[in-house]
C-alpha cells in the first residue's frame, strides 16, 4: 500500500521509503465515518422523533517510521504539509485507487527511541468532504444513456448537453425531472452539476434558464438510466461520474 500528499510518500507491506506505514498505519481510510443527526424524545409516547442522519468528516491517521541519512530534513517535511488550504490524499491498495482532499490536522507527533536510533512518526488529516472518490467514468453520447461506478454509495453526476434545442429540453432520471427552458445552439454546451443543480453555458453560469430543478444521484451497482428530451429540435447528453466510496 502507498499514500500520497502534497509531495510525500508514505509506504506500507514492508516497502522501503523515507516515510512507512506501520501495521495499522492507516486508519480512517477504508472504515468509513461518523454520522451525525439529532433525536428528541416524544412527549407521552415510546420512542424519539429524529432529524436526518449525515455523514461526519473524514479523519485520518497515519503511524510509521521516518528512515533514511535526513531525518531532520524528513520531519521538516513533515511539519510543513499544508494546514490552511486543501490537497489532494491518493492511496493505492492492491483492490482500489482512492483520493480525497484533506489538510493536515494539528502538528505530527514525533517519538524516538532511547538509543535514537529510530524515529516513529504519527499525521492526522482531516477531509471536510468525507467520500472517498476513485476513477471517473463517463457514459456514451445519446438521448437515453447508462451509467453505473464502482464504488459503495451514490455518486453526482455531472451532464454535458448538446445539440440544437431552440425551446429547451428536460433531463430525467428516476422519477426526477430538470427542465431547461434556456434554447441551446449548436457549438454551445450546456452543463449541468447534479450536486448544486448550477447550469452553465460554456463555462459561464446561467440564471433563469431552469424552470424545474430536481437533482439526483446515479446509486451504486446498477447505476441509471438518463434521458434527454427537447421541447423541439434534437440534442444529446454524456454523463459524467466519479467511483465514490463512504
Amino acid at each position: 500500500m502507498r499514500a500520497y500528499f502534497a509531495g510525500l510518500e508514505f509506504v506500507g507491506d514492508g516497502g522501503a521509503a523515507t516515510f512507512t506505514l506501520g501495521r495499522n498505519g492507516l486508519v480512517g481510510w477504508f472504515e468509513g465515518v461518523g454520522t451525525r443527526g439529532e433525536q428528541t424524545a416524544r412527549s407521552v409516547a415510546d420512542g424519539d422523533h429524529v432529524s436526518p442522519a449525515f455523514l461526519t468528516g473524514r479523519l485520518i491517521t497515519l503511524t510509521g517510521l521516518v528512515l533514511g541519512a535526513s531525518t531532520e530534513a524528513a520531519l521538516s517535511a513533515l511539519s510543513a504539509l499544508p494546514r490552511r488550504t486543501l490537497g489532494q490524499f491518493a492511496v493505492e491498495s492492491d483492490d482500489s485507487d482512492t483520493w480525497a482532499l484533506v489538510r493536515r490536522l494539528d502538528k505530527p507527533d514525533i517519538s524516538v527511541d532511547a538509543w535514537g536510533s529510530a524515529v516513529s512518526y504519527q499525521l492526522r488529516l482531516y477531509a471536510p468532504d468525507p467520500f472517498r472518490y476513485g476513477e471517473e467514468v463517463i457514459s456514451s453520447s445519446g438521448t437515453e444513456v447508462s451509467i453505473a461506478h464502482a464504488g459503495n454509495t451514490v455518486a453526482v453526476p455531472v451532464i454535458e448537453v448538446s445539440g440544437s434545442m431552440p425551446s429547451g429540453y428536460e433531463i430525467a432520471s428516476q422519477g426526477k425531472r430538470y427542465v431547461v427552458t434556456q434554447a441551446l445552439t449548436s457549438g454551445h454546451t450546456h452543463v449541468i452539476d447534479m450536486a448544486n443543480g448550477f447550469l452553465t453555458l460554456d463555462g459561464d453560469l446561467q440564471v433563469g434558464a431552469v424552470s424545474r430543478c430536481e437533482t439526483f444521484t446515479i446509486p451504486r451497482g446498477a447505476g441509471a438510466t438518463v434521458t434527454i428530451t427537447p421541447v423541439s429540435g434534437s440534442g444529446s447528453i454524456v454523463v459524467h461520474t466519479v467511483d465514490t466510496w463512504e
